[in-house]
C-alpha cells in the first residue's frame, strides 16, 4: 500500500544474510532491580537469526532472570522455516537434539552448506518429521516441546512454513539434492568471475583490509564448492492473495505477555528503508514503539542516500533531520550526541572501493538509532516520573507547517519531477546510482505520514489541510502529479485524516458538485446501480496472461525493477481525465465473483505465481464518483508501468503510455467492482483507521507546549513557549510591579525562568536546547512571558555533554542513552609483538584511531595558533587516543611496549588513575575497547594508598595531561563507561540513589564521580599480577570500565573528506592491489597523539628549552614537545617549516 508495485523476476535470497551480526540489546540496561521481566522485541526484515543468537550470547553472563521475546517478520517463508530448523534443535528438550555431535558441527553444516554431509542430512529428515507432526493442528503445536518458546501470529505463517519442512523430510535421494545444489553453484560461481566482491568484509571490524584478500577467496570458494570452511497491507504480500489475519497468539502455550504485543521496547527494521523508504518504516513503526528511556528504534541501509554521506539522512528524509525529529517525536541519537562508537571509517573507506560499476547501485552501511528525545535529559525524565505525564507536546503555525509538508511531498516524489529523469538516467547508465533514485512511495505513504502529523502536532488541522491539498493541487513541478490526486484523497479519507466533501458520503448522495454529471442508475449494473453506493470501491482488473510477456521475455537481469500502476481513464472529451493509482496489489489465479446481490470476489489462486501459467489479477481502492463522471463505455481500466528512467526500454512494445493491458469499465468477464477488496469481508477499514486516530491522539494533560519556529527554508530553528501568570498571582504582582526577568539553564532540555524572588518556574523542552541564547519578551501589563531558545543539535558542542550522562528510569539501575553496552568478558583479546616487528603489529591500530577526528575538528587541528581553542570534546577525543596509542606502543614514548598505567593530570595533580588491562575487539560495533579499570583519587583514597601510590607511578606510568573543562568531561563520562560494561548490582544504599538519582556524584578533583557499588567488582584475573603485583593494592578499590574510541556521526558531520578526495585520485586507475595500506595507515593523523607527556626527562620544550615538564605535544605532528599554548604559539613560526602530520 505505501509503497508502489514492483516486478522482479530475478529471484533474491539471503538465507545468511550479508551483514555483521549486531547486538539488538546494547541498549537495554543492566542487570538490576526494576528491569521488565521481559524485553520485547519486534524484528521486521529478520533474515536469518544471527543477531537474535547473537544478542542473547552477549547477554550470558548479566541476568538471566530476565526473559526476551522476539516477534520475527520476514518476506520469505523459506527463512523463517530455516530459522525454526536452527532454533528448536538447538533446544536440549528437542527429541532430535541428542542426535547432533557434541561439537554441534552438523547445526553449521546444515545452515550453512550446500552440500550436506549424510549424518546432518539425517538429522535434518527426523527433525523435519518433528516438526511436521507438531503442526499438523494448533493444539499438536502447543502440547509439543516447541510450543513453550515458539509461536505463530497467523495461520498462514505455519502452513507455509509446514510446506518447507515437508519438502526437508522428503529428501532422501542425496545424489538428486547435490546435483540441484551443484547447478546452482556452478551458476553463481560464472557470474562472479571478475567481481570485486566485499560480502563478510564487514565482520572483520578494524581489520577490514586485512581482511579483504581472504573473504574474496573464501567466497569464491563456497561458490566452488558450496562448502563454507569455519509494509501496512491488507495481504501477507505482494503477488498473493492470501489475508493478512494476525492473531493474539497461535500455537503457544497460554502464558503472560504472549501473542502480538501492542507495543515494544525494541523494534528493528534491518535495512527495510532501502526496499521500502525510511519515511514508511519510521511511520509504520513509532506507534508500535513503548514510550521509555530504554526503548529503541533501530534503522539499517546499505544502499548510499546520496553523494555527501553527511547529507544522506537528511537526503532521504527530504528535511532537515532535527525538525523532522520535532514533527514525529522521535530523533536518531548521534544527532543529539554528536558521537558514535561504531568504527565508521571502515565503511566510509570501502565505499570509495565499491560500486565502480556503471549503474551499479553504491553500497554504504549506516545503523541508525531512533530514541524519544524527552529521555535523554536526566532532569527531564525526573519530572516526568514525577508528573506521571509523557507527553511535551509541539505546536506549529499552519502556514509554517502545511509549507514544510509540501516540501516532504515534493522529495517523496521527486522521481516524478521530469527535471530529475535526466540525471537520474545518467545514474543509472553511466555513473552509479543512489538510493534516493529509487521510487518508494505512493500517495498512501505520505497520507501514512500526515496521519502521524494530526496525533502528534496541535494545530488548525483543517487550516493545514486545505493549505496542502491547495499546494498538492497547483503543483505543477512533479509529471503525474494532477493525476495521483484521486488517490491522494481517497487515503486522506480512508486513513481518518481529512476528507474532502465529494467522500463524505457515497457520489449518489452528492446533490451538487461543479463541473460533475453522474450517469443515471438505469445505465449501471452491479455496485454501481445500487441506491447507496459506498465513497470508495474496488476495482479487479483481470490481466491476461500473455500480456505478461513482456516481462517474461525480458532477460531479468537486465530488466530491472519497473513498477505497476492501474489508471482509470475517461476519453469523452468534456469529461476527460487519467487517474492513476500506485497502491495495487496483484497476485495469480482464476477470479470467481458472487453475483448474488453481494459484489463480492474470492480468487483462486496459482502459487505458481510468475512462473505458472494463471492470469495476473490486479486490484486497488478507487473513488467511486470517477467510474460514474461520464460515458461508461468511455472509461478504460489498465495496467501501467510508471514513467521514469525504468521504464524507457518498454516505450518501444507498449507505446508512450506504457499501457501493459486495459479494459472497458463495462467489461463485466474482465473488470469487477466490488464493495470490499478479494477475499475480504465485510471489513469496515474506514472506521477502524479512524479509531486509530483516536487510540493515538494525546488525552493527558501535557507538561509543556512549545510552538515551532521555522526559517525560510521551513527548518525548525527555535521552540517558544507562552507562560501567562494568574491575576492575583505571586508572579503576576513580581511581574506588573517591574522585578527582574531572567533566564537559568538547568540542563539540555529544561531552563528555569525567574521572576523576581518568587519560585522559579521550569521550562521543559521536547528537544535539545541552547539555552544560554534564550530570548524574552515581557508583557507586564497582560502578565505573561514568551520564552525562545535555539534548537541544538550535534555537531555544536553544549554545556552539559549530553551524551556523556546517565539515566535514571524510576525504580530500574541506571543505564546510558548514547553508549551501548558491551560484555567484555566475551570480547576477544588482541595481542601484540612488539620486539621482533619494532611495534608494526599495531599498524591496524592508526586506522582505527585516525578518523576519531571530523573534517571541521582536523581543520581546527591544523590551525591550532591562530584557532580558538579546542572543545573539552576535541581534547578527550585526543587524550583517549593517546592512551591507546601508548599501550598499543604508538607513543614515542612507549618505545616499543605496552604501557598500561595512565594518570589523569591537572597542572601536574593527578585525580584519576586507570589500570588497562586489555585491549579488546568490540564484536558489536566493528571497533575496539580497552578492558581496564579506573580509579578515582579522593583525599580518602590517597590516605589509604599512600604506600603503594608512589611505587606504582615510578613504574612508567604515563601522564595524561587535561585541561579543567576535559578533566570535567571525563568525570562526566567515567559513569557512563564503567556503566557500559557493568555486570553487577547496584547497593540499594548507591550513592547515586542517595543525591537523587545524579551522575557523576561530582566533577570536583579529589571528588570522586562514581558511586562505590562496583569497587572490586568483576576486576580481571590477572589485574593483581600485572607490573609484577603493583597494581594488587588497588584491586578493592578500582571499578571496571569500558573505554573505547569515540567517532563523528557520519549523517552528522563530514570526515575522512581529504583521504576519500585522494583516493578517488588513487582508484582512477583501479582496483588498488590487496597491498594497498587503508586510507589512515601512514600514521596517527593530527590530533591523534596530542597531549601525553613522558617520565624520562631527557625531553625539553622545544620552544624554550624547559627540561622539567610535563609537556605537551603539537598535536598535528605529534614530535614536536612544549610547556604549554604560550610556548607552543611562540615556536610555530619556526616550526611549521618541518611540522606535517
Amino acid at each position: 500500500m505505501f509503497t508502489p508495485l514492483y516486478i522482479q523476476l530475478k529471484y533474491w535470497f539471503y538465507p545468511t544474510g550479508n551483514t555483521p551480526a549486531v547486538n539488538l540489546l546494547r541498549d537495554v540496561p543492566a542487570t538490576g532491580n526494576g528491569i521488565p521481566d521481559t524485553i520485547n522485541v519486534l524484528l521486521l526484515g529478520c533474515g536469518d537469526p544471527r543477531n537474535v543468537l547473537f544478542s542473547l550470547w552477549n547477554e550470558q553472563t548479566n541476568d538471566m532472570k530476565r526473559s526476551y521475546s522476539f516477534t520475527c517478520c520476514d518476506y520469505e517463508p523459506a527463512v523463517l522455516a530455516r530459522n525454526v530448523i536452527l532454533l528448536t534443535l538447538i533446544i536440549e528438550r528437542c527429541p532430535c537434539h541428542s542426535k547432533l555431535t557434541s561439537d554441534k558441527r552438523d547445526l553449521w553444516n546444515l545452515f550453512y552448506h550446500l552440500f550436506v554431509p549424510e549424518r546432518a542430512l539425517n538429522v535434518l529428515r527426523d527433525h523435519a518429521d518433528c516438526l511436521i507432526r507438531a503442526s499438523d493442528s494448533l493444539e499438536a503445536w502447543t502440547s509439543s516441546p516447541f510450543g513453550d518458546f515458539i509461536g505463530f501470529l497467523s495461520l498462514d505463517t505455519i502452513e507455509s512454513l509446514r510446506k518447507f519442512w515437508i519438502s526437508y523430510s522428503q529428501v532422501h535421494d542425496r545424489v538428486q539434492f547435490e546435483n540441484r545444489a551443484r547447478n546452482v553453484i556452478q551458476k553463481r560461481n560464472q557470474e562472479i568471475v571478475g567481481l570485486n566482491t566485499f560480502h563478510g568484509v564487514r565482520a572483520a571490524g578494524p581489520f577490514v583490509f586485512e581482511a579483504l584478500k581472504t573473504v574474496a577467496h573464501v567466497y569464491r570458494e563456497y561458490w566452488k564448492t558450496g562448502v563454507l570452511g569455519g509494509s501496512a497491507r491488507e495481504y501477507v504480500k505482494p503477488w498473493t492473495s492470501r489475508p493478512l489475519l494476525i492473531e493474539r497468539s497461535v500455537g503457544r502455550r497460554k502464558k503472560d505477555n504472549v501473542g502480538l504485543f501492542s507495543t515494544y521496547d525494541i523494534i528493528d527494521s534491518s535495512n527495510l528503508s532501502d526496499h521500502v523508504g525510511i519515511i514508511n518504516v519510521l511511520t509504520a513503526t513509532l506507534p508500535l514503539l513503548r514510550q521509555s528511556p530504554s526503548s529503541v528504534l533501530y534503522n539499517e541501509s546499505l544502499l548510499k542516500a546520496s553523494k555527501n554521506i553527511d547529507k544522506s539522512l537528511s537526503d532521504v528524509l527530504g528535511s532537515d533531520v532535527a525538525t523532522f525529529a520535532l514533527l514525529i517525536g522521535i530523533a536518531p541519537v548521534g544527532l543529539l550526541s554528536g558521537i558514535t562508537m561504531e568504527a565508521v571509517s571502515n565503511e566510509i573507506a570501502l565505499t570509495v572501493f565499491h560500486g565502480k560499476e556503471r549503474g551499479a547501485q553504491q553500497q554504504y552501511r549506516m545503523r541508525i538509532a531512533w530514541k524519544y528525545p524527552q529521555f535523554t535529559d536526566p532532569l527531564l525524565l525526573k519530572s516526568i516520573y514525577n508528573q506521571s505525564a509523557t507527553c511535551l507536546q509541539v505546536e506549529w503555525e499552519p502556514e509554517a507547517l502545511s509549507a514544510y509538508l509540501f516540501s516532504i511531498y515534493l522529495t517523496m516524489f521527486g522521481n516524478e519531477d521530469p527535471s530529475s529523469l535526466t540525471s537520474r538516467y545518467e545514474r543509472m547508465t553511466i555513473t552509479s546510482q543512489y538510493s534516493t533514485d529509487m521510487q518508494r512511495y505512493t500517495r498512501a505513504a505520505i497520507v501514512a505520514l500526515l496521519r502521524l502529523v494530526k496525533v502528534r502536532v496541535i494545530v488548525d488541522w483543517d487550516k493545514v489541510m486545505e493549505l496542502f491539498t491547495s499546494k498538492v493541487e497547483h503543483d505543477r513541478t512533479l509529471l503525474i502529479g494532477s493525476n495521483g490526486l484521486q488517490e491522494f484523497y481517497l487515503y486522506l479519507h480512508y486513513f481518518g485524516v481529512w476528507t474532502t466533501s465529494i467522500l463524505q458520503c457515497g457520489p449518489k448522495q452528492v446533490t451538487h458538485m461543479p463541473g460533475l454529471s453522474f450517469r443515471s442508475r438505469p445505465d449501471e449494473s452491479g455496485l454501481l446501480a445500487e441506491t447507496v453506493v459506498p465513497a470508495i470501491v474496488h476495482l479487479v482488473l483481470i490481466v491476461p496472461r500473455k500480456c505478461l510477456r513482456v516481462f517474461t521475455n525480458e532477460n531479468p537481469d537486465t530488466m530491472g525493477s519497473p513498477a505497476l500502476l492501474l489508471s482509470v481513464t475517461q476519453d469523452a472529451s468534456k469529461y476527460a481525465y487519467e487517474n492513476l493509482f500506485s497502491s495495487i496489489h496483484c497476485s495469480f489465479g482464476r477470479v470467481i465473483y458472487d453475483d448474488n446481490g453481494t459484489d463480492h470476489v474470492e480468487i483462486e489462486e496459482d502459487n505458481s505465481g510468475w512462473m505458472g501459467s494463471s492470469d495476473l489479477i490486479a486490484t486497488c481502492q478507487v473513488p467511486a464518483f470517477g467510474l460514474l463522471v461520464g460515458p461508461k463505455d468511455s472509461i478504460r481500466v489498465g495496467l501501467t508501468i510508471k514513467t521514469g528512467p525504468e521504464a524507457m526500454k518498454f516505450t518501444q512494445k507498449l507505446g508512450l503510455h506504457l499501457r501493459v493491458f486495459e479494459a472497458k469499465l463495462g467489461d463485466s468477464s474482465i473488470v469487477h467492482i466490488c464493495r470490499n477488496a478479494p477475499g475480504l469481508r465485510s471489513q469496515d477499514a474506514i472506521s477502524t483507521n479512524q479509531r486509530w486516530i483516536g487510540k493515538h491522539e494525546i488525552k493527558t494533560k501535557p507538561m509543556s507546549r512549545s510552538l515551532i519556529m521555522s526559517d525560510e527554508s521551513h527548518r525548525a530553528v527555535r521552540l517558544q513557549q507562552h507562560i501567562n501568570f494568574p491575576l492575583g498571582s505571586l508572579k503576576n504582582k513580581a511581574l506588573t510591579s517591574g522585578k527582574s526577568v531572567s533566564i537559568a539553564v538547568r540542563s539540555s532540555s529544561t531552563v528555569e525562568l525567574h521572576v523576581g524572588e518568587t519560585t522559579p518556574t521550569p521550562l521543559y523542552f521536547p528537544f535539545h536546547i541552547n539555552g544560554s541564547q534564550s530570548k524574552l519578551r515581557i508583557a507586564r501589563k497582560s502578565s505573561w512571558i514568551e520564552v525562545s531558545v535555539p534548537i541544538h543539535t550535534a555537531p555544536t558542542s553544549e554545556p552539559f555533554d549530553s551524551w556523556t550522562q546517565l539515566l535514571f528510569p524510576k525504580d530500574c539501575p541506571p543505564s546510558t542513552w548514547s553508549i551501548p553496552k558491551v560484555n567484555l568478558g566475551l570480547q576477544p583479546p588482541i595481542t601484540f609483538s612488539f620486539s621482533s616487528k619494532n611495534g608494526k603489529d599495531a599498524e591496524w591500530v592508526k586506522r582505527v584511531l585516525g578518523p576519531t577526528s571530523s573534517d571541521v575538528e582536523l581543520a581546527l587541528e591544523e590551525n591550532s595558533f591562530e584557532s580558538p581553542k579546542l572543545s573539552p570534546k576535541h581534547y578527550f577525543k585526543q587524550s583517549l587516543n593517546s592512551i591507546l596509542g601508548a599501550f598499543t606502543g604508538l607513543l614515542p614514548e612507549s618505545k616499543n611496549t605496552s604501557i598500561r598505567t595512565f594518570q589523569l593530570t591537572i597542572d601536574e595533580s593527578c585525580h584519576t588513575i586507570i589500570f588497562a588491562n586489555a585491549l579488546r575487539h568490540d564484536l558489536d560495533l566493528g571497533s575496539i575497547v580497552l578492558d581496564c579499570c579506573v580509579l578515582p583519587l579522593t583525599f580518602a583514597k590517597l590516605g589509604q594508598l599512600m604506600d603503594p601510590l608512589p611505587d606504582l607511578l615510578e613504574r612508567g606510568a604515563i601522564n595524561v595531561a587535561l585541561t579543567k573543562e576535559e578533566s570535567v568531561l571525563w568525570k562526566r563520562l567515567i559513569p557512563a563507561l564503567v556503566e557500559r560494561c557493568r555486570t553487577w548490582t547496584h547497593k540499594l544504599r548507591c550513592e547515586y540513589k542517595l543525591e537523587g538519582g545524579v551522575a557523576p556524584l561530582s566533577t570536583e578533583e579529589n571528588e570522586t564521580p562514581l558511586c562505590s557499588c562496583g569497587e572490586g567488582k568483576d576486576i580481571p584475573e590477572n589485574f593483581t599480577k600485572e607490573e609484577n603485583g603493583a597494581w594488587a593494592p588497588f584491586a578493592k578499590y578500582a571499578t571496571r570500565m569500558a573505554l573505547a574510541p569515540v567517532f563523528p556521526v557520519p549523517y552528522v558531520e563530514p570526515s575522512m573528506t581529504a583521504f576519500i578526495k585522494d583516493a578517488q585520485v588513487a582508484m582512477a586507475g583501479g582496483m588498488p592491489s590487496q597491498t594497498t595500506q587503508a586510507p589512515i595507515a601512514g600514521s596517527l593523523t593530527a590530533g591523534a597523539l596530542p597531549s601525553s607527556t613522558a617520565t624520562t626527562g631527557t625531553e625539553k620544550c622545544d620552544s624554550c628549552g624547559n627540561t622539567k615538564g610535563p609537556f605537551k605535544r603539537c598535536s598535528r605532528c605529534g614530535k614536536a614537545r612544549y610547556c604549554n599554548h604560550a610556548c607552543q604559539k611562540a615556536g610555530w613560526k619556526e616550526h611549521k617549516k618541518y611540522c606535517a602530520p
